[in-house]
């Protein structure tokens, strides 16, 4: 280093630090580039083809070269300056004229300051003899210090650097390019090796991108990644439980509307039309969509009714446009209107509407009334969902019903029947209408302690301490629904009716993933205030027997193709065994069972479905017939349904559509069983083996199942009425009155009422040591559905209710 003045410490650091930077950053530019192509190499952006990463590694390489030799050129140790260097040791001098006493400044002498000079040994000499040491040893220093010198002296010098060709040459040959050939060859070793520290995760995603990527390049066929992705993501998935689900970007909108319960729209469901050919056969029709339910207060009220089709949208036809295409074109902004054109069966001439669309709100609670007789002050809410305005609405109706009672509110009865649940949120808000304040609700519990959450009431109840309570339950009833169920059952404030709920004790979280993507999956169990999980299905656990007779199935034992049994999809799970059900007791001391749902305190039989009536559903038999009768009887399917409770299906109304729907060329209705393939692939199976007399008795079974399905039609009257009764008053009422008119043949809502006013009959079932969940007599509650109120006081034999806990 070599300086116009004196150097001082302060000044040879300031320089040192200097310079470090002019060679290190070049230096680091050169490692970074290293750097970030080992990072592209992690992340799986390397070079699968070889030529292409030789080619790119040697480009890195020379580039690497390029930027360490920019850097040292830049600091000063370039070509012309390597052919000024000496292979000599650094000197570190002030670098001034002979004639000037090195110890002046100025020309003027400091005496309070002297040369510090040393020799090898570190004697002291003079200064001659200083300069012939200095000349003879390489290692020999000499600082001259002035600590008087001014800012500018001290920060103004420029400095040079001296390092010899050889030890430049050195430098580079064996750091520089070292460290670039070390970080390029990192950057581009083969996909196996580059993740080979990684964790198993970071493995298995790799592997599937891995998979992806080459059937997207050499599969035989062109295959869409995104359907092979989301078939891999949902197996993967369904192996954990039935809740854990991948979302894409319309799965995500559909959950969102069940979630908050609202949507852009005009307040129509639509789905594929169908027509009857000539030969009596059911076809679609791709000129328009059919109209199967129109809001109230939105489609509604503009004239749309359920049966209507679609034919156009803003003058243009959407002849075969699938249905989500054309949901697409009615949706839009909110406050924007959309022109649709229309046919009603009987009408001749089309019709059109202007619906606005805006934000549709669909309602969690269709239905609030009062039932039973007017004097008993008895009222009804159907939930129907719980989506987040769940709670205020039951708020809302419990407090119309109180209004309008007329006398003090005796009992409500909450319909949770087919309430697939909802939120965990809304469960809380609507038990809170029923419950006093800082009540536990449920307590959720995750894979560690510290997932643990319970959850209380905050506000005080609506609903009066002192009226019954009556919640109806069936097999659809679940999540929510069994949450709101199992803390009015936990803590005795309501009685419950009917059967058995479904059992889902597990938790979902939302996450957002990218591209307008979401992961619903299992997060918890909860728990009831009792301390019992409902869960009916572990899915930990295998099923031994299920799985036992699919490897017969595999090993060709069991039968054909058609009566295989299939594995469960859900990580091997089986329903929690009887045996395993432990006991708990609720607030009032009664006892109740963990695992497989929640069972009333007050168990009905469930009327099934008939295979005839699958079978007319599943063929639009009931939509077919209520469009051909109201073409034919504008008069008696019109407005002036509203609000009549008389019945629209006659006994001559039924046995017109019977003989409509047996009459194939006009309805399109088959008349067949879900047994009839299985049967003609046994009789085909009897035949080649040899069995033709069996052949024969499995065809007269067939038509035995046919004849038996064409009795129901009078053995099931009553039912498929009420059905009837129903598609014909959807072509001109809205929901919420078709609800209230079918509940006047609801058998069920017929004992819970019954249940509701009868006071010891209630308490009774409430009572301490009252053991949930045992049956009573069929026979009797059967009858009770009949009985008078004075037997039902008196709890006799035709009472509703089972006997004692003690009598049992």
């Amino acid at each position: 280093l070599q300086h116009s003045t004196p150097p001082y410490p302060a000044h040879v650091a300031a320089a040192t630090l200097r310079l470090s930077l002019r060679i290190s950053l070049p230096l680091a530019e050169g490692s970074v580039v290293g750097v970030v192509m080992a990072a592209c190499a992690r992340t799986r952006l390397h070079c699968r083809k070889k030529p292409l990463q030789l080619l790119v590694f040697a480009s890195v390489l020379v580039l690497g070269t390029w930027i360490g030799v920019e850097g040292f050129s830049s600091a000063g140790t370039g070509v012309a300056g390597l052919k000024t260097l000496a292979l000599r040791p650094v000197s570190l001098r002030p670098h001034q004229s002979r004639r000037q006493n090195p110890y002046t400044v100025n020309g003027r002498c400091n005496a309070r300051f002297s040369s510090l000079r040393m020799n090898k040994g570190g004697e002291d000499e003079d200064e001659d003899g200083a300069s012939q040491t200095r000349d003879k040893a390489s290692l020999q220093r000499k600082v001259a210090v002035n600590l008087k010198l001014g800012y500018k002296q001290l920060f103004a010098p420029r400095i040079k650097l001296s390092i010899p060709a050889a030890a430049a040459s050195l430098i580079g040959a064996s750091v520089v390019l070292p460290a670039i050939l070390l970080f390029s060859a990192l950057s581009f070793l083969p996909a196996d090796d580059v993740m080979g520290g990684a964790s198993p995760l970071q493995q298995d995603v790799a592997i599937f991108e891995n998979i992806l990527a080459d059937l997207d390049a050499a599969y035989v066929d062109k295959v869409p990644t995104e359907k092979l992705f989301e078939t891999g993501v949902q197996a993967m998935l369904s192996s954990l439980d039935p809740y854990t689900e991948f979302e894409n970007k319309k799965g995500k909108a559909d959950l969102e509307i069940q979630t908050f319960g609202r949507y852009g729209g005009v307040g129509l469901s639509i789905s594929e039309d169908w027509k009857v050919s000539p030969k009596g056969v059911q076809e679609k029709d791709k000129s328009s969509v059919r109209v199967m339910n129109a809001l109230q207060g939105y489609a509604f009220e503009s004239g749309i009714r359920p049966g209507d089709h679609i034919f156009a949208i803003d003058g243009a036809s959407i002849q075969g446009k699938t249905v989500g295409e054309v949901a697409d074109r009615l949706h839009g902004e909110p406050g924007t209107d959309v022109q649709v054109t229309f046919k009603r069966d009987g009408e001749a001439a089309p019709r059109e509407a202007v619906l606005h669309r805006r934000l549709i709100r669909i309602r969690d609670v269709p239905l609030a009334m009062a039932v039973g007789a007017p004097d008993k002050g008895i009222g009804y809410i159907k939930l129907g969902g719980f989506a987040v305005d769940a709670g205020p609405e039951v708020k809302s109706a419990i407090a119309a019903l109180q209004k309008n009672a007329g006398r003090k509110l005796s009992a409500l009865v909450l319909d949770l029947r087919g309430n697939p649940g909802g939120l965990l949120s809304s469960a809380v808000e609507v038990a809170e209408n029923f419950l006093p304040p800082e009540t536990t609700v449920v307590t959720t519990r995750g894979r560690s302690g510290d997932m643990t959450l319970q959850y209380k009431t905050k506000r005080k109840p609506i609903l009066s301490p002192e009226t019954k309570v009556v919640v109806m339950t069936d097999g659809g009833t679940a999540s929510a629904a069994e949450i709101v169920t199992a803390s009015l059952q936990d803590h005795d404030r309501a009685i419950v009716i009917g059967q058995k709920t479904f059992g889902k004790g597990l938790v979902q979280q939302v996450a957002e993933l990218p591209f307008e993507t979401s992961l619903k999956f299992t997060v918890a169990k909860y728990y009831t205030p009792s301390g019992r999980c409902i869960q009916s299905v572990d899915y930990n656990k295998e099923d031994i027997a299920s799985k036992e007779a699919a490897e017969r199935e595999r090993e060709g034992v069991g039968g054909g193709s058609r009566f295989r049994i299939v594995e469960s999809g859900f990580g091997g799970g089986r329903k929690v065994d009887e045996r395993e059900r432990k006991t708990f007791v609720t607030s009032g001391g009664r006892k109740v069972r963990d695992g497989g749902g929640i069972e009333p305190d007050l168990q009905l039989v469930k009327q099934q479905s008939t295979e005839l009536e699958l079978q007319l559903a599943s063929q639009n038999a009931f939509e077919n017939f209520a469009a051909a009768f109201a073409a034919k009887h504008p008069d008696q399917v019109s407005e002036k349904l509203i609000w009549r409770d008389t019945k629209v299906v006659t006994s001559e109304v039924y046995d017109a559509f019977v003989a409509f729907t047996l009459d194939q060329l006009q309805s399109g209705f088959e008349l067949r069983t879900r047994f009839d393939s299985a049967l003609a692939d046994l009789g085909e199976a009897f035949k080649s083996s040899g069995y033709e007399s069996l052949q024969a008795e499995a065809q007269q079974l067939e038509a035995k199942a046919r004849a038996a399905l064409q009795a129901d039609f009078h053995t099931r009257q009553q039912a498929i009425g009420q059905r009837l009764e129903d598609a014909i008053r959807a072509r001109v009422e809205p929901e919420a009155l078709r609800l209230a008119h079918a509940l006047q043949y609801d058998k069920e809502l017929e004992a819970a009422v019954k249940a509701a006013t009868d006071e010891a009959g209630y308490e009774k079932l409430l009572a301490k040591g009252t053991i949930v969940g045992q049956p009573p007599d069929v026979d009797k509650v059967l009858a009770a559905s009949v009985s008078s109120s004075a037997a039902r006081s008196k709890g006799g034999p035709d009472s509703l209710f089972p006997p004692s806990p003690s009598a049992q």
